[in-house]
């Protein structure tokens, strides 16, 4: 059996008097696919947050393979294996395709400050071996067409195509996709969902925030609904779909 890589357990944040998240309990296991869905605001981006040390939970507990990261910070999570793309793409508009990769690459890199300067022989050897990773990680997303393109020349599609490959190229064992089909054309879309069966295959857990539909029912093995911060609904897609709880939530009480 696959064993839990990501467990939450009463994880709350408040801001002020609201309560973006309520004691949200949540595991992902090795080599799943699972979907974080609900309406606008039900606080899953702000689970992302949490889970990545964007900001830490006000109260519960974040085990990522047994260990409480709740308190720690963004980049000590990713270097544990956690890696995610945004809802906004954040990518470095006027480097490359591959350079943005290779900045993914620099979470595994051991070179020092004064190394960067001086550039002895290991840190050259470093250098070339993160380029020709990042080589891998653009050519395993499909955008080898676009290796030394400027990230902004590059189509929407790519454009997040491109953010996942640097989320991949830090190495990661759980990976969060936000939002990731988010303006993207139906042939993008399928392209996509190709994308993230790939990833698994890879031996890299996924968890993804979609409001596409078609996508979440077709790849995700596993699906949490969240309303107002309060989880409603957990199962597979066919028990989540029929839930009377989440048709009220995204439809209204009429339908439910």
């Amino acid at each position: 059996m696959s064993s839990t890589i990501l467990e939450a357990k009463g994880i709350s944040k408040y801001f002020g008097g609201v309560r973006a998240l309520d004691k949200l309990d949540l595991c992902v296991s090795e080599g799943e696919i699972c979907a974080l869905i609900g309406p606008n605001g039900a606080g899953k981006t702000t689970f992302f947050n949490c889970a990545t040390g964007i900001y830490p939970a006000t109260k519960g507990e974040l085990l990522y393979h047994g260990k409480n990261i709740v308190r720690l910070r963004a980049d000590e999570i990713t270097t544990l294996g956690i890696a995610r793309t945004f809802q906004a793409i954040r990518l470095f508009a006027g480097m490359t395709a591959l350079e943005n990769v290779v900045v993914g690459e620099y979470a595994r890199t051991k070179t020092t400050f004064m190394g960067a300067i001086f550039q002895p022989k290991w840190v050259k050897s470093e250098e070339k071996m993160a380029i020709e990773k990042a080589k891998h990680y653009i050519e395993f997303v499909g955008l080898n067409q676009y290796m030394d393109e400027l990230a902004k020349n590059l189509p929407y599609g790519g454009q997040r195509k491109l953010e996942i490959a640097r989320a991949l190229a830090t190495e990661p064992k759980l990976i969060l996709l936000d939002e990731p089909a988010a303006g993207m054309n139906p042939v993008e879309i399928q392209e996509l969902m190709d994308l993230v069966r790939k990833i698994r295959d890879s031996g890299i857990a996924v968890l993804v925030i979609e409001h596409h539909m078609r996508m979440v029912m077709e790849v995700c093995e596993r699906i949490t609904v969240l309303n107002y911060g309060i989880k409603i609904a957990e199962g597979t897609p066919s028990e989540v779909s029929n839930d009377s709880k989440v048709i009220e939530a995204y439809l209204g009480a009429q339908h439910a």
